[in-house]
């Protein structure tokens, strides 16, 4: 670690990480994270690398010459054609004798197998972008640097979430006409748990401008439909189809409404779990029936009815009427 060309070598990992990630030309700042060593037994279940910085786009795992058994590494994300193993030098016994490395995104999953005998040693760095590039600005007045973003940075962010602001004043100011191809793009490449909080997130942050939430809100719509058919469990427990009634209710697209009413009524009631909290701290479910009625649970239906007056005061086949913002409870 203390070698001089240990440093320059990193920095030609990091250029050629760079070229393969698609930041070519991009100068990836090396930033060590762990040094870990897996002996027999050891592994590490499959997770995201806990979150760092903003900039952080990628990890680079460097192997020292190790000798060992099983510790193969997977990895799993957005943009990847399926799950990708690297086995560092096992198959064709390079292990113990020269370093290996792999680079993966940041919001990436990654799993290491079990090690049957020998010892990995494994040294992690956290790749940055400058902080120059991080910064989207739409007062530069240049689309295509939204479009160049989007398509090639934003996907290896870690906390998307955080640019929902962001992204919605590129579409304010060059219209979503302009800039939504792109956006749409990007969201799309993304695993389904954060692909739809994206979507939905960013329509309601755009509720200011009626063709871009429309358009988000149809999408996030065919995409939970989608879910509804392959896996009704996950759809049932989704948080997702709340966020998609609130867009639904705020743009006047009764053609929607309808079908995210339909959507709703495809739940199998015997999948929903507790969704509500009532005043005292105990859980109440909420189940719609086969008369596309709402019904409140019997443990305590007066106390709860109150409650939930405020918030839903009609059937799921009529028009919704929702309470303000300052009485709904998450």
């Amino acid at each position: 670690m203390t070698n001089p060309q240990w440093g320059i070598a990193i920095q030609k990992l990091c250029e050629l990480s760079a070229d393969e990630l698609g930041f070519k030309g991009i100068a990836l700042q090396p930033i060590l994270s762990k040094v870990a060593v897996y002996g027999a037994g050891g592994r590490r279940v499959v997770q995201q690398d806990a979150y760092e910085h903003d900039r952080v786009v990628a990890k680079l795992v460097v192997q020292l010459p190790s000798e060992y058994t099983g510790g193969d590494m997977l990895v799993s994300g957005a943009g990847m054609n399926g799950l990708r193993c690297y086995d560092f030098g096992n198959v064709d016994d390079t292990a113990a004798f020269k370093p290996h490395y792999a680079v993966y995104a940041a919001d990436a999953f990654c799993a290491v197998k079990e090690v049957t005998s020998g010892y990995r040693l494994v040294v992690e760095y956290s790749l940055y972008l400058p902080s120059e590039l991080v910064v989207i600005n739409g007062e530069l007045g240049d689309h295509t640097l939204v479009d160049m973003f989007v398509k090639k940075y934003f996907i290896r962010l870690y906390d998307k979430i955080k640019l929902i602001p962001a992204l919605a004043e590129l579409v304010r100011t060059f219209s979503w006409g302009t800039v939504g191809a792109s956006i749409v793009c990007g969201i799309d490449g993304l695993l389904y748990d954060i692909l739809m909080k994206l979507a939905l997130l960013l329509a309601d942050e755009l509720k200011d401008c009626q063709v871009a939430q429309a358009a988000l809100t149809k999408y996030g719509l065919k995409k939970l439909k989608g879910v509804a058919v392959i896996t009704p469990s996950v759809f049932a427990a989704s948080p997702d189809l709340g966020l998609l009634w609130k867009n639904a209710m705020a743009f006047e697209d009764p053609q929607v409404f309808r079908d995210v009413e339909n959507l709703a009524k495809t739940v199998d009631i015997k999948l929903l779990g507790p969704v509500v909290t009532n005043g005292r701290g105990r859980q109440a479910n909420v189940m719609i029936l086969k008369t596309g009625k709402w019904q409140c649970p019997q443990n305590d239906p007066e106390d709860w009815g109150k409650k939930t007056k405020k918030m839903i005061s009609t059937t799921v086949t009529g028009k919704a009427k929702m309470a303000p913002s300052s009485s709904l409870t998450d």
